[in-house]
């Protein structure tokens, strides 16, 4: 009977010893599942804020760049004085008034002399009215490029547009000047014709 219990205690002793040690090789391996957890954790929350200063670099970037594009587009839209001052719009402006000024004068001086019929000065005024026109449109295009606020343009295409204007108002001057010369010959002939037959009539007593 002794020796029943005695194998009994032993066998409980042995039992205890056994769960204990599994409880022990299972408290192990949760420890080391939570250091592996917090090693985890911490790695994850590392690649966040990385990706988080990432994200606000660029977003901070997009930002600065689009203020400095936005100050810029901005500033094409200011007109300079350089742009104002500059020689080929003071040669726009000449032009314009030397086309109205000139064409005037020719006009006063040749339109008493009768030797033009009314549809000859017909045709000489809607070229001239073209010519006008044209330079009327060039100073449009002109007053668009020097008002603040227009357009978006560097200093250097303000320029590069002005000048290729006053270009063309001088090629409008100078046909305007031919179209004058032109039609002056015409009168000197007419004169001339008139003369002949004025001189012919008295030759002839009439």
């Amino acid at each position: 009977m002794k020796k029943i219990i005695a194998v009994i205690v032993i066998l409980l002793l042995h039992a205890t010893g056994f769960a204990q040690s599994q409880e022990m090789e299972q408290l192990k391996l949760n420890l080391e599942k939570l250091v592996q957890l917090k090693l985890m954790l911490q790695q994850m929350k590392q690649g966040y804020q990385t990706l988080s200063n990432g994200y606000n670099s660029v977003r901070d970037a997009a930002r600065g760049n689009y203020d400095l594009h936005r100050a810029y587009l901005d500033g094409l839209l200011q007109v300079s004085e350089q742009v104002k001052g500059s020689p080929a719009l003071q040669k726009l402006l000449t032009n314009h008034g030397l086309i109205q000024q000139e064409y005037r004068r020719w006009l006063q001086q040749v339109q008493p002399l009768g030797l033009f019929t009314a549809q000859e000065l017909s045709d000489v005024q809607r070229s001239y009215q073209k010519i006008l026109e044209a330079v009327s449109d060039q100073l449009v295009q002109l007053q668009l490029l020097t008002r603040p606020e227009s357009l978006r343009m560097s200093d250097a295409e303000r320029l590069s547009a002005i000048e290729t204007l006053a270009t063309k108002s001088d090629e409008q001057l100078v046909a305007l000047r031919q179209l004058m010369k032109d039609q002056t010959s015409v009168a000197v002939r007419k004169a001339q014709q008139k003369r002949d037959l004025q001189a012919m009539r008295r030759l002839y007593g009439q």
